[in-house]
């Protein structure tokens, strides 16, 4: 019988993906701007419903 392969452990750290912060900052910034439109959008159609 053979042995199974040991695989190399991965190591998650901040030094091998420099662009996860910038993308996770950015990423978070998208998702305010958007729920922050469709709130605006949804108060939009709310007056203009009333006024009609």
């Amino acid at each position: 019988m053979s042995e199974g392969m040991e695989l190399p452990e991965a190591h998650h750290e901040h030094e091998d993906h420099p662009l996860v912060l910038p993308v996770s900052i950015t990423m978070s910034i998208m998702a305010v701007l958007v729920a922050g439109a469709t709130l605006l959008n949804r108060a939009l159609r709310q007056r203009q419903g009333r006024h009609q």
